[in-house]
């Protein structure tokens, strides 16, 4: 599918004012900053240095202080605490960092993660009930409880007090509980943060010290926070670009295991290494089997076995993914769902660990939202994908008679339905779409920051070292070079990348191009093409030179 290019608009004139008031000398450095909304000099410097003491205290949650008190109270009573956090990155860091201050603090505790097969995402009914026959007096909720009105409810009959730390969307009624740190419920200045990035807040008001805090917690706050795709903006990108300097020198020996086997022994970690090479094998813990497997990675400290555990588990999720993926293309293309506004596709049996990976893939490649539905008898549970500028919750709310249970946020969500409802829940959330979703937020877009006329040195490219780290919300900078001269192609991994140099002005950058060894035949020595692509540095043997990664091309000759 042709992508569309799309220079990011910006006012040339309001450009310079910015520069000469900031007193950027370099042009394009100021374009990309007023391009991701610093239009003055405090805030631009702000963001480029990112800096700790702009962390906000955790104190401006309004619940805070009452958190505080009923865990301090906990710990000197000796009374039985249980964290109950999601099967995710997000919910297993969560409930790491928790775990493990709390034990520092030998406070009586313990934790809970449901079964994503037989109890799905957050709090449950039976599981509150066996939680009190345990003798548990406080429950704490991590990455989840922002719904959980009725849970709450029957927690405070069983005489259990309760605390609820999530970063979901609220709903019309919130749980009646000792305290909720919720950033989407407005009272905190920041409302991106992860669902660990709330219990990081919770740990760092119980310490009051937020640096140590980071120092002891702040590795596995950032893992959490890559994961979960929340946006790496404010508070979560000062967070994970100091993060990513302690990972790169951790003595976590459960983490640095894990990255190892990722194959980065040596190598310096980014966003992309802990999106895709650790997060997946947490991940797969919950997926696959038990979440359990990758908390005690984190809290035991064991890590005989484990780490290579997480990634056979992450093997067999690949798999499992690859055929359940097969399956639902071969629906869709069969009952003409992608000419829908918003994919909806299910079938029965599709394991449950994997259908939130399905429907990100889908959504890959349709360009459009996607709800993956795994049917078992008389109810249907599944995960939605969005893209951006659309509300998938939103969509969901506006669709709530047909649903068992629903939540989420505007990028992902999970739900819940009768089996029998399914065709009517596609069409009436097609009709909100049709209504909601404009036409141009579907099919291949990609936005550019800049147009380079002239090459480029390693003087701009170390520029952009102040815009890292990248994520959601601060993409990579992308970038446009016209009738640049094709040399030394050639395909790599058994003809599936491409590799070559781009010639312009006389100087030659280092392009690689994943996964378009397809045109291998179509582009030749000499072509002239149009490029857009993200730059980089490739240190290899002890050389560094640019690298363009290609994501897309134009044939001009």
């Amino acid at each position: 599918m042709k992508k569309r290019w799309i220079q990011k608009p910006y006012d040339r004139d309001e450009i310079s004012r910015f520069a000469k008031d900031a007193k950027i000398k370099d042009y394009s450095f100021a374009v990309l900053l007023y391009l991701r909304g610093f239009t003055e000099e405090a805030a631009a410097k702000k963001f480029v240095k990112r800096d700790m003491k702009e962390i906000p205290s955790p104190f401006l949650f309004r619940d805070m202080q009452k958190c505080c008190i009923r865990i301090e109270e906990a710990i000197s009573n000796s009374e039985k605490i249980i964290i109950y956090g999601d099967y995710d990155v997000d919910g297993i860091t969560s409930i790491s960092i928790l775990y493990r201050y709390l034990k520092s603090r030998n406070a009586e505790v313990s934790y809970y993660v449901p079964d994503r097969a037989e109890e799905g995402y957050g709090v449950n009914l039976a599981a509150v009930e066996k939680i009190a026959a345990d003798g548990t007096k406080l429950l704490i909720t991590v990455d989840c409880g922002i719904t959980a009105c009725a849970e709450t409810e029957r927690a405070k009959e069983l005489g259990m007090d309760v605390i609820i730390t999530d970063h979901h969307e609220c709903g019309e009624n919130l749980p009646d509980c000792i305290g909720i740190l919720d950033p989407k419920m407005g009272d905190y200045p920041f409302a991106g943060l992860a669902g660990v990035g709330v219990t990081f807040k919770l740990i760092s008001a119980l310490m009051q010290d937020s640096g140590k805090a980071f120092r002891d917690y702040g590795e596995l706050l950032t893992v959490g926070t890559i994961a979960d795709i929340v946006p790496l903006t404010g508070e979560n990108r000062i967070y994970v670009y100091h993060g990513l300097q302690m990972i790169n020198r951790t003595k976590d020996i459960g983490l640095r295991k894990l990255l190892d086997l990722c194959g980065y022994r040596n190598k310096k970690a980014d966003t992309y290494s802990i999106a895709f090479g650790v997060a997946p094998r947490i991940n797969a813990a919950g997926r696959m089997e038990s979440a359990k497997l990758a908390i005690d990675l984190f809290v035991e400290r064991e890590t005989e076995g484990l780490a290579e555990k997480l990634c056979e588990l992450n093997i067999i999720r690949q798999q499992t993914e690859g055929e359940i993926l097969e399956k639902a293309f071969a629906d869709i293309e069969k009952n003409g769902y992608q000419q829908d506004k918003i994919i909806v596709v299910a079938d029965e049996g599709w394991h449950h660990g994997v259908i939130g990976i399905i429907a990100s893939k889908i959504a890959d490649r349709y360009c459009r939202p996607v709800i993956v539905l795994s049917i078992e008898g008389e109810t249907a549970k599944g995960s939605c994908r969005s893209v951006k500028g659309f509300n998938i919750y939103n969509a969901l709310a506006d669709c709530s008679e047909f649903l068992l249970q629903f939540g989420g946020h505007a990028f992902a969500a999970g739900l819940s339905l009768e089996t029998g409802k399914i065709a009517a829940f596609r069409n009436e959330i097609n009709q909100y779409a049709e209504k909601n979703l404009p036409d141009e937020l579907l099919g291949p877009i990609l936005e550019y920051d800049l147009e380079l006329e002239h090459p480029i040195g390693f003087n701009f490219v170390e520029k952009l070292s102040y815009f890292e780290p990248f994520g959601v919300d601060n993409p990579k900078p992308l970038f446009v070079m016209r009738n640049i001269t094709v040399h030394n192609l050639m395909t790599l991994t058994q003809g599936k990348h491409l590799k070559f140099f781009a010639e312009k002005e006389g100087r030659l950058f280092d392009c690689i191009a994943f996964s378009m060894g397809e045109y291998f035949d179509i582009i030749t020595n000499g072509s002239i093409l149009d490029i857009i692509f993200e730059i980089g540095v490739n240190e290899y043997g002890g050389h560094r030179k640019i690298q363009f990664t290609i994501k897309d091309f134009e044939i001009k000759a």
